[in-house]
């Protein structure tokens, strides 16, 4: 791989691969922890057809807890990142042979979209962290569906082509510890309260 000259695109279709090979998806975010992100992605991990893809994680993050470890512990190849610089995680990521590169962050803290930039994968895809186009040529697609962006409408905004898992694109799991739900208060109180869980900063 040649971070200065972006060859691994096109060494990439020149690498032989036996005919029974596994698929290597390779995930990079920051959020392989307690977080939003998580709560879609932790299904998909486990679900993964081990015996037609292999699974490596490139957590940019100096951060861990008990949803950290839950993931470490899958079948999947962990790798910590946060020490290296594009290029040297370009050419990791080019000597693990991924196949296919998902962004999980998008333009949100802890995003690695140099290192996308620098195409180290043959194809690469953004998903869950960020709602919206990369606005990269390197980004190949953005997994979406058809309610988030419908057909025709969006399209045009995009740089990336968009792939539409209907009826939804999203696999939500809740945390083991989330309460019982409960009758809505509104019913008793005889009015709605609104309310938010999320930074303070996005609250404008």
């Amino acid at each position: 791989f040649d971070a200065r000259t972006g060859e691994a695109a096109a060494s990439w279709q020149r690498k032989s691969k036996e005919s029974d090979a596994r698929i290597r998806v390779g995930y990079a975010s920051a959020d392989f922890r307690e977080h939003a992100v998580v709560r879609f992605l932790l299904p998909v991990l486990e679900r993964h057809r081990r015996e037609e893809f292999e699974i490596f994680c490139y957590a940019n993050q100096g951060e861990s807890d008990d949803v950290t470890v839950e993931i470490q512990q899958m079948p999947i190849v962990w790798r910590n990142v946060l020490s290296l610089d594009d290029d040297q995680l370009a050419e990791m990521i080019f000597q693990d042979r991924i196949d296919i590169l998902v962004d999980l962050s998008g333009h949100t803290r802890g995003n690695r979209l140099g290192l996308f930039a620098l195409k180290p994968a043959g194809v690469q895809v953004t998903w869950l962290g960020y709602l919206n186009t990369t606005g990269m040529k390197a980004i190949d697609y953005r997994i979406t569906d058809s309610l988030m962006d419908p057909p025709d409408v969006s399209d045009r905004f995009h740089k990336e082509k968009l792939i539409r898992l209907d009826p939804a694109s999203w696999c939500y799991r809740a945390p083991k510890d989330v309460p019982e739900i409960i009758a809505a208060p509104c019913k008793s109180n005889g009015y709605v309260s609104f309310g938010s869980f999320n930074h303070v900063a996005k609250l404008n």
